[in-house]
């Protein structure tokens, strides 16, 4: 089994919008794992994201 991290930057407004509102925090986490979000990713993923090689 192989697991990994990914991190996303996000503005001072959005940290404490998903610190007070755990409904936003949990909606931007499901957009993130959908890859709606990978504009705000830290290190860009590599071509073979996700797959096993």
């Amino acid at each position: 089994m192989v697991d990994y991290e990914e991190y996303y930057e996000i503005d001072k407004a959005s940290f404490n919008l998903f610190h007070a509102d755990q409904k936003a925090a949990d909606a931007f986490a499901m957009t993130c794992r959908r890859r709606e979000r990978d504009d705000l990713l830290i290190q860009k993923p590599g071509a073979k994201r996700g797959m096993a090689i």
